[in-house]
């Protein structure tokens, strides 16, 4: 129903007599705004005022919209053109007074009266004395109806313009931008579809009036029953479309773009089983270049009114996850692919388990800490820290406090009640758990239900590979020296640094300080070389070789099997091949950092793969022929493959050799959030640094 429409209802509505609430509540019914039927009310009013005021001057008696006993003219909105008398004083001296015949002047209570006591035969004969009429009479009263309709005509117009142009500028103030680019959308739809098309597949409108309402077209149609009939045939149109697409093949079928604004999931908190899934990802999420050989999977997309701050990828390459800040509030939350986490005054240690079935992470709400295991709220705390999962994944244990009482807290279950707890570590195989506690200003380590001895302090608590050692470094009377099974090194120095086990648990390396020179010492043997600064002891696969960092005055080195390398200004811990023929670390020349490979079966060879800002987490494959590591360049973050960079992300995490010839990755690009499979190309070479030596 359009404004007009409008108008002429209620005009008609209200001269039956129906109340201004019957018709506001059925006019709801329909679609209308209350505001706007309000609006129409008093326009109808003014209307009706402005036509009163035109047809008294016109030499009219009577009140447009009142219900009247004579015969009615539509056209004329309730104006009365001939008269008719009824019985009964009451009803005679009523539509005395409605009479507007302009011939004829108005009759007197006292002449209605007389008429009513009439006989009526002698009222019979007065009818047929009257009706004839002179022909002048007849043409005055048509030219005052042509008057009158082209009164009500001109002021109707005037104020429909009026009335349309008030609620259009009242839908316009209240309309978003979004709704207000649907509109214009839709619009246009509307323009080019047939007319034929528009009348046969008309669907009922549901915004229509009730049956008294006249069904005219009008040239311009009101907004909502134009949206109403843009939004049946954009549906059409939509159907057409995905039957379309869903012929094409699969080369052909659009990039897969989900709804950036459509409000995120949340995570699914898992009742019968303490795991998280995921669903396979759709064929449109799979964005594949078969010339560069890279498979890119869209894991997520988060909403562009959230910020990412850090992501990491599940090891399956099948879960992504996030903390992201919420624009509008400043509050963080944690997406798991697309299924978004509560909002919290903050997030942190956000991390996957090492078989990807978890994600945990430490949140903050009202000064109060808390952690949330697979969207799993747990007990709140004053303060938590050291987070950590055990190697089979099963187990998730941090640090807690709540006043002066601090407790280990291991899936959810709170264990002991400590002055201090420190350093929790799980054995390789998960059935051990170790740490350190404080008792009395002094400290030992527990391990299950077994005490140490008490010392003036202790760290470095490790496992050997086979869980069947345990070693740490203990200090007393400021001398520090290695317990293993809690039994004490006959060897105390000034320093010791954290142990290492060979692969088979039956050697210990450690870094340790005598007069002021740090050296190794294996199972108790000293090394006679002497350094500046040693640290980073490693065994080889085979349990003989044996690397280790060194300082000498202002340059690092990496010493393997005794031998000296290349020096550098930084040397990172070195890694050795699973074969056991390669290593690699990290290394620095001139603030720019890169990774260094050694081929131990010529160990005065090194090549280097850089330079960047900065690289981390560099691997060697099995068989030794590849090396990767990730980068990091200004803002860009890459993966480097054997000196190949891939392209440029935001963020890159969970770097593995995967099938047989490919890398895999996550990635984050903008707001999405991917697992990505790259074919491994050939070493290239790539040029030496300023000032860097030529390899040896």
């Amino acid at each position: 129903m359009t404004t007009p429409q409008l108008i002429e209802y209620l005009t008609k509505q209200l001269g039956h007599g129906k109340s201004k609430s019957e018709l506001t509540e059925t006019l709801i019914k329909t679609g209308w705004i209350e505001g706007d039927i309000r609006e129409g009310f008093d326009l109808v009013e003014k209307n009706k005022k402005e036509l009163n005021d035109m047809l008294a001057k016109s030499g009219f008696v009577g009140s447009l919209g009142q219900s009247q006993a004579g015969t009615r003219d539509d056209s004329m909105s309730g104006l009365v053109k001939e008269e008719k008398i009824t019985d009964g004083p009451g009803v005679g001296e009523k539509k005395a007074e409605a009479v507007i015949s302009p011939n004829q002047e108005t009759k007197t209570k006292e002449e209605v009266g007389a008429l009513g006591d009439r006989s009526p035969e002698d009222k019979k004969t007065e009818k047929i004395a009257a009706e004839p009429e002179t022909e002048k009479e007849n043409k005055t009263e048509i030219v005052f109806q042509q008057e009158i309709k082209k009164a009500i005509k001109e002021v109707g117009n005037v104020f429909q313009q009026e009335i349309k142009k008030a609620i259009d500028e009242v839908e316009k103030s209240h309309a978003s931008k979004d709704n207000i680019e649907k509109k214009d959308e839709q619009a246009q739809v509307a323009d080019e579809v047939p007319a034929e098309k528009e009348q046969s597949e008309q669907k009922p409108d549901k915004t229509s009036a009730p049956e008294e309402v006249p069904k005219e077209k009008e040239e311009k149609i009101e907004k909502k029953y134009e949206q109403t009939q843009v939004a049946d045939e954009s549906d059409e149109k939509k159907e057409e479309k995905d039957e379309e697409e869903s012929k094409l093949s699969e080369k052909e079928k659009p990039e897969h773009k989900p709804d950036k604004t459509s409000p995120p999931e949340e995570i699914s908190k898992e009742k019968e089983e303490n795991v998280i899934s995921a669903k396979k990802p759709y064929k449109q999420d799979i964005i594949e270049n078969k010339e560069e050989g890279i498979t890119m999977i869209r894991l997520a997309v988060i909403p562009d009114d959230y910020a990412i701050e850090n992501m990491r990828v599940s090891v399956d390459g099948l879960k992504a996850a996030c903390v992201a800040r919420h624009k509008p509030t400043n509050k963080k939350c944690v997406f798991l692919n697309e299924s978004r986490g509560e909002l919290y005054d903050s997030v942190d240690s956000l991390c996957f388990s090492p078989d990807g079935s978890k994600l945990a992470y430490i949140a903050r709400r009202d000064w109060k800490n808390f952690a949330v295991i697979n969207g799993k709220t747990e007990k709140e705390y004053d303060f938590i820290s050291v987070r950590v999962f055990s190697p089979d994944s099963q187990k998730f244990l941090y640090i807690a406090k709540s006043g002066m009482k601090t407790v280990i807290v291991i899936n959810g279950a709170e264990e002991g009640s400590f002055d201090f707890v420190g350093f929790p570590v799980f054995s390789f195989d998960s059935q051990k758990l170790a740490y350190l506690e404080r008792r009395n200003n002094k400290y030992l380590v527990k391990m299950n239900r077994e005490e140490g001895k008490l010392y003036d302090y202790v760290e470095s608590i490790s496992f050997s590979p086979d869980s069947q050692k345990l070693t740490y470094v203990a200090e007393e009377l400021n001398m520090k020296f290695i317990v293993v099974n809690n039994k004490e090194g006959s060897r105390k120095y000034d320093y010791v640094g954290p142990p290492a086990f060979s692969p088979d648990g039956k050697k210990i390396a450690y870094a340790a300080e005598k007069e002021e020179k740090r050296f190794i010492v294996i199972n108790d043997q000293e090394d006679a070389e002497k350094f500046d600064n040693v640290a980073s002891p490693v065994f080889g696969p085979d349990n003989e070789s044996f690397a280790y960092t060194a300082k000498q005055g202002d340059e690092e080195l990496v010493v393997v099997n005794g031998q000296t390398g290349r020096k550098y200004d930084y040397v990172g811990s070195p890694l050795f091949s699973p074969d056991g023929k390669y290593l690699i670390h990290v290394s620095k020349i001139n603030d720019k950092e890169m990774v260094s490979t050694r081929d131990l079966r010529f160990l005065s060879f090194s090549k280097e793969s850089g330079p960047y800002d900065n690289v981390y987490s560099p691997i060697i494959s099995s068989n030794g022929q590849d090396t990767a590591f990730m980068a990091k360049q200004g803002w860009r973050h890459v993966v480097v493959v054997n000196n190949n960079e891939s392209k440029p992300y935001d963020a890159v995490d969970a770097f593995k050799f995967g099938e047989k010839g490919y890398a895999e990755y996550g990635a984050m690009k903008g707001n999405e959030l991917f697992w990505v499979r790259e074919k491994i190309k050939k070493n290239i070479e790539k040029q030496q640094l300023p000032g860097q030596q030529p390899n040896n």
